[in-house]
Formats: C-alpha cells, sequence, structure tokens
C-alpha cells in the first residue's frame, strides 16, 4: 500500500491514528487493513459474540493480499474515516483471507453469485447476526451480496455509504423479510454446495465432445479461448493435450501450438524477469493485469512442458517453449521463494497505487537502462518500443502513457531480418535484460504475499521436478526437494 493513501491515518509523529484487531494476525492481506479506520475483526468466535450482543448484523468483506481491486476499494472506503464511522455505527466488520479461508470464501462466493449472477474480489457480503431468528440461530446467513462498492454512485449503482444506510435501515424495519431472504439464500448455498452429480465412465467419446465444445470458443487470430478479458487457462491447454494424444486431431495441436505462442510473445508475460501475469484485459494477451499467482505459473510450466513432449514442434518453437519454461522457473527460485525452499503465494498488480508500476517502461527510461545505443535500438524493435505506447492506467488518467514489453514479431524472424542468428539474437537479449532488470529492481516494488499454501506448493515443486527431468537441469529437481522437505518437515 502507498505511503501517499496511509498519509491522512498516521498522527504528525509518524505512529498510526487506528490500529484494530487484525493487528494480532498473521495474513498479509489482513495486516494491510490493520490501520484503517474501521473497527475490523478476523472471523472467529469473539466476533460473532459481539454481533449477537448488540444485534447488528454483519459485514463481511473477503479478499486477498495482491488483489488490485481490494487495494483500491481499502483507498476509497475503507481508509476514509466517514465512512468508516458509519461501517463501525450500523455493523459488525468482518475480516476474512480468501486463501486462509477457502472454506469461508467458498460459502460466501456462492452466494454472491447466487444473488448477483457473478462473483469477484473484493467480496462484500452483508449476514445477520448470530441470534437474529432466537437463541439457537447461528446466524451468518446472507441477505445482501456484492463485490467492488464505489465511495460514490457510479453508472446507475449506489455508493457504498448508500448500501450501508439501505441495509442497515432494511434490518431495522423490515427484519422479517431481510430473515427470510437469508433463509432463502442459505438454503440455496447448502443445496448447492451439498449436492454431488453422478458417477459416470470417461471415455474418449467423453474428452472429444469436451474438447470440441472448448475449441468452438478458440480464438483462431490470437490463440486462447473466449474473448477479453482473456485467462491463460493452464487446465485446459493440458486436458487438450491429453485428447490430442489419445485422438489425434491436429487442429487441437495448432491451437495449442498458437496459444503458447502468444502467450509467450505478448505482455502477460513478463518479457524481462520472466513469469507469467494473471491474466490479459485485451484478447491480443498485450496488457495484463499485473498480479502474478504461484499457481499460475506451476500450471502454465506444466502446460509448455507437456507441449514439449506431446507435439511435433519445430526447432523455433521447441527453444520458445523450453526458453519460456526456464525463464519462469528462475523467476519463481529467484522472487517467491523463501529461505527454507518452500514457495510464496503471490505478488501485487499495483506498486504505489499504480497499476504495473514497477512492469512499464518508456523508451527513453530503456534506453538509459541498457546504455549502449546498439542494444537499445534492438530493444526498441524487439520489444514494440518504437511503435508508440501501448498503455495507459485507467484509474491515472492524467498519466502520460507508457509501454507493455511484448514481441511484435517471432525472435527468429527479427534475428534474420537482423542479419544474425537466433543464438546471437538471444546472446544479445539477454545482455539486455540483465541491464534493465537491474535497473528495474532499483523502481519500488509490488508487493509479495509471503503465505506459503501447500497446494500451491505442490503444484510448483511437480512443475520443477518435470522441468529439471525434462531439461536436464539439476537445479531444478534440487529446488523441489528442498520445498518438499520444507513442507513436510514444517506443515504437518
Amino acid at each position: 500500500m502507498s505511503a501517499a493513501g496511509h498519509a491522512p491515518l498516521k498522527n504528525p509523529d509518524g505512529s498510526w491514528k487506528y490500529t484494530n484487531a487484525l493487528a494480532k494476525e498473521t495474513s498479509p492481506y489482513l495486516l494491510q487493513h490493520a490501520h484503517n479506520p474501521v473497527d475490523w475483526h478476523p472471523w472467529g468466535e469473539e466476533a460473532f459474540r459481539l454481533a449477537r450482543e448488540t444485534g447488528r448484523p454483519i459485514f463481511l468483506s473477503i479478499g486477498y493480499s495482491t488483489c488490485y481491486w481490494c487495494h483500491v476499494m481499502e483507498r476509497q472506503c475503507f481508509e476514509n474515516e466517514q465512512i468508516a464511522k458509519l461501517m463501525n455505527e450500523l455493523f459488525v466488520c468482518i475480516k476474512v483471507d480468501r486463501e486462509e479461508r477457502p472454506d469461508v470464501d467458498d460459502i460466501y462466493m456462492t452466494a454472491t453469485q447466487a444473488m448477483t449472477g457473478r462473483g469477484g474480489w473484493p467480496m462484500s457480503v452483508f449476514l445477520t447476526p448470530p441470534g437474529a431468528g432466537g437463541e439457537g440461530d447461528p446466524g451468518l446467513k446472507p441477505f445482501w451480496a456484492g463485490t467492488y462498492i464505489p465511495p460514490t454512485p457510479q453508472h446507475g449503482l449506489p455508493s457504498f455509504p448508500q448500501v450501508l444506510h439501505g441495509l442497515s435501515k432494511a434490518w431495522q424495519n423490515q427484519r422479517a423479510e431481510v430473515t427470510e431472504q437469508a433463509d432463502r439464500l442459505a438454503q440455496a448455498v447448502r443445496q448447492h454446495l451439498g449436492r454431488s452429480a453422478p458417477g459416470r465412465e470417461v471415455t474418449i467419446a467423453t474428452t472429444s465432445q469436451a474438447a470440441k465444445r472448448l475449441m468452438a470458443m478458440f480464438d483462431r487470430d490470437h490463440g486462447g479461448f473466449g474473448d477479453a478479458p482473456k485467462f491463460p487457462q493452464p487446465i485446459n491447454l493440458t486436458f487438450l493435450l491429453w485428447t490430442y494424444a489419445a485422438v489425434g486431431d491436429e487442429g487441437i495441436a495448432d491451437a495449442i501450438r498458437l496459444t503458447l505462442d502468444r502467450m509467450a510473445r505478448g505482455g502477460m508475460y513478463d518479457q524481462i524477469g520472466g513469469g507469467f501475469h494473471r491474466y490479459s484485459v485485451d484478447e491480443k494477451w498485450l496488457v495484463p493485469h499485473f498480479e502474478k499467482m504461484l499457481y499460475d505459473n506451476a500450471q502454465l510450466v506444466e502446460a509448455y512442458l507437456a507441449a514439449d513432449e506431446t507435439l511435433e514442434l519445430t526447432d523455433v518453437q521447441r527453444e520458445q517453449s523450453r526458453r519460456i519454461v526456464r525463464e519462469t522457473c528462475d523467476y519463481v527460485l529467484r522472487e517467491m521463494t523463501d529461505a527454507t525452499g518452500a514457495f510464496w503465494s503471490a505478488q501485487d498488480a499495483e506498486v504505489e497505487a499504480r497499476e504495473g508500476g514497477n512492469y512499464l517502461w518508456t523508451p527513453e527510461e530503456a534506453r538509459a537502462a541498457i546504455n549502449d545505443p546498439d542494444l537499445a535500438e534492438l530493444a526498441m524493435e524487439m520489444y514494440g518500443l518504437n511503435l508508440g505506447p501501448n498503455f495507459r492506467d485507467p484509474h491515472a488518467p492524467d498519466a502520460p502513457p507508457v509501454n507493455v514489453l511484448y514481441l511484435p514479431r517471432p525472435l527468429h524472424e527479427l534475428a534474420e531480418a537482423r542479419g544474425m542468428t537466433l543464438e546471437e539474437l538471444l546472446t544479445r537479449r539477454r545482455t539486455i535484460h540483465q541491464k534493465m532488470y537491474e535497473a528495474r529492481m532499483k523502481r519500488p516494488q509490488p508487493g509479495t504475499d509471503d503465505k506459503v499454501i501447500v497446494a500451491w506448493n505442490g503444484m510448483m515443486i511437480a512443475a520443477l521436478a518435470r522441468a529439471g527431468s525434462r531439461l536436464g537441469e539439476a537445479r531444478y529437481l534440487d529446488a523441489a526437494q528442498k520445498a518438499a522437505d520444507a513442507i513436510l518437515t514444517r506443515m504437518r
């Protein structure tokens, strides 16, 4: 969180004006909110007791530490002293880290989707207090849900203060209707989470039909599936690779090759530091949502490795696939690994309240970082810096436009056009990367969520083990072993 965002919440001597119960927590996300003027409580019996004793409904806010819109709502609403005063007077306010309590997140995300038809974070849910329906009523039933709510009315939607006032009045004056709605929604959530589909045998025909439906969404121009925003969906790529191995459909192979190439060349891939951002806001993989997640990168390493093993690739395609695997694994070992060898969970989308602040460049910044005219001119052409800016922060309209780095043409074509071999180009590229990365590391850095999540570590351990085996890289095997030892020693 930016110093500028917190400045009004500090005393003249630099101490915090407010400290709430989240200050005793260990979750990076909860600690981010420990000095909000909101009287936040962690999920637990103390908060439930307070809601029961006061009869106030609960405002439940669920998010995670690297969630961009969670930061926006914090700055706009939870750091606003007037809005916080209203929250504290009318509700018992609870914060949950969805990565720390996926069980709680699952329940209330189901309710949010049932009520609104969509979901996302921050999740904003209003719950009945325990005892609302009698002494034995456990409460915690959702009666209104949404995601990001702005501080002022926008696009015909109410502001957060309007929502707070409206729901508080409804609780006071229409409690029977509110509790009835909460009971109905709670029952719907129970039924949804409790149902299970009858099992049936999975056959080649079944998987072929699923692959056909997925291929119907294939973007033949840019790769990937569906429209913007476009997610990498590595599990779908892996499924299609399995299907291709079984049925040999060359249309599937072509779709996978195009998708992996365009993702690797786009701005969703961190061209300088390695690793993939969360998703692309456009259909071309150009402008990313800059958050980086461990489990995305683990699954994408697996997808590129599986393609290397399963598909017929040209020498150029194989070089790119293996280079992406190496650069992504190196990124995780360099920036997402703790002293024990276990892996951290995520890196933030914003730096000092600016989305992608660490990853964006102007041509002048790139030239200064490289400090070599010939290499700088190569970088201008290689990364599209000579084609004009391609990014403007939608939340900072006064900021000048800048560049997300991407590869407008394949590297082997650029090498041929410049009269050099691909290996010669890659050697120069490594020098450019070293210089630009060193300059980038001198900038303010995105926050890293240092939670160690066992399931995500399992994904990364498997990816590193397969990368080490496939590429003959003992250091990846060693890193996988060290991480596994850390999990088995410390987390059971």
